[in-house]
């Protein structure tokens, strides 16, 4: 048995980015850039005007005092969707708004509340003004030449735009590894509603799991207890850029998986880790593709997902940060803990006036999906601990917002009370059992 670290290691040894695909500026949202940007035009490519105001020449106002206001002639107005594009000359302005190119030849605007028209066209300065005052400049935000974004940068709103600023309408990013995924066992192989299958939801579990991780599920079908039968799934395989073959929950299939990884000459590099949930994890590599094999629990799937499935997939996507966003946090009550491996819980992480608070979810009675769909927190308790008390401080890896949609009240998951919360999964809460105002 190895400890995660290394399995880590293991994974992701001699791994690198896939290809690189063209795609439009306005898809591109969450993927991750494929090469590092750098401006080929200024930003902005006009002075523009910084207030309302009229646009003016510095040098027209040298001899301003408030007595003695220098005397302008307006020859024109230039606003949004109407550009002035006359000639000036010496003693002109021209009225601007605030965001628009300033006219050619002036280098200044002038407040609204620092002048008075008099009569026609006519208009009084009363202040002098520095060259450059009230205008942004050219470039002043970007230059040619500028390095805007680097590589690996996921994509958000802000860089979409910059990217349509300075005219790229069409961007490099890297390519989404294709996930295959293979369930085996009967409970994958009927989906009859009469039958209640329950690898109907471990499928989509996880083909949401793949999906959010920014990759791309492909559902390469399920397979009976037969490895000849999972060798021709395998064989159609070749197109993905890793494969993960989920048993059912017990023992025996893990063992049949592992029978399978050996007849099937798949070189096996691990199966298993020192972690809890997931222990019993394989992977390995089918003629050169990663592939995982993993137990049905979801929970365990969700642990391995987060930990061994996900880093290779923001390796293989081009990713350069793959950190995850973790805290501290004050747990609610005790856990038990194995010193020998790295243990996680799933919880619920709030925020109060003194900090991170983190309540781990652990009665066995809560249905799996309903417990999974409200934490917000995966408690790590690394090896060598051998105690966790109420009111310790634990690492909490967040795994989705703080502000929940019913808060985890312990009493939810007892076991009398289990069946009677499943009206709160229904988003009918109970006021007197769930409320996110009470202070008692």
């Amino acid at each position: 048995m190895i400890t995660l670290d290394k399995a880590v290691q293991i994974i992701l040894e001699g791994v690198v980015p896939l290809g690189l695909e063209k795609i439009p500026t306005a898809e591109s949202y969450g993927r991750i850039l494929g090469e590092s940007i750098v401006s080929k035009q200024n930003i902005p490519k006009y002075n523009l005007a910084a207030i309302d105001g009229y646009a003016l020449s510095a040098s027209d106002t040298l001899q301003v005092l408030r007595s003695k206001p220098a005397k302008m002639t307006i020859v024109g107005e230039s606003k949004p969707g109407r550009i002035f594009k006359g000639k000036t000359k010496k003693g002109n302005v021209v009225k601007v708004s605030a965001g628009v190119r300033v006219p050619d030849g002036f280098d200044a605007v002038v407040k609204f509340e620092d002048v008075a028209r008099t009569e026609g066209a006519k208009l009084n300065v009363y202040v002098k003004v520095r060259a450059w005052q009230n205008i942004v400049r050219v470039g002043k935000e970007v230059s040619v030449g500028d390095s805007l974004m680097p590589a690996g940068r996921v994509l958000n709103a802000a860089d979409m735009a910059r990217l349509v600023e300075i005219g790229m309408d069409d961007v490099n990013v890297y390519k989404k590894p294709k996930i295959g995924l293979i369930s085996l066992g009967d409970e994958f192989l009927s989906d009859s509603e009469d039958d209640r299958n329950p690898g109907i939801s471990r499928n989509q579990f996880l083909n949401s799991l793949i999906n959010q991780s920014g990759a791309e599920f492909i559902y390469m079908g399920p397979s009976p207890f037969s490895t000849e039968r999972l060798d021709e799934i395998l064989k159609s395989c070749k197109s993905c850029d890793q494969i993960i073959i989920m048993a059912g929950r017990s023992i025996e299939n893990y063992n049949f998986l592992k029978k399978c990884f050996r007849e099937l000459n798949i070189e096996l590099k691990f199966w298993r880790v020192a972690i809890k949930p997931g222990k019993s994890v394989l992977f390995g590599y089918y003629e050169g593709i990663p592939i995982f094999g993993v137990s049905g629990n979801l929970w365990s799937v969700a642990v391995l997902f987060d930990q061994l499935v996900k880093p290779l997939i923001s390796r293989q996507s081009g990713l350069k940060d793959i950190k995850k966003l973790e805290v501290i946090a004050r747990i609610t009550k005790e856990l038990r803990v194995n010193p020998s491996m790295t243990q996680f819980f799933k919880a619920v992480v709030k925020v109060e006036q003194d900090g991170f608070t983190v309540s781990p979810i652990l009665e066995r009675s809560a249905g799996e999906l309903w417990a999974l769909s409200i934490a917000n927190g995966l408690i790590i308790i690394p090896p060598e601990t051998h105690s966790i008390q109420a009111g310790n401080k634990v690492r909490v890896e967040i795994l989705g917002p703080l502000a929940v949609s019913a808060p985890y009240e312990e009493s939810i998951y007892s076991s009398e009370n289990y069946n009677s919360s499943k009206r709160v999964h229904r988003g009918v809460a109970d006021p007197q059992r769930i409320n996110i105002n009470r202070k008692d």
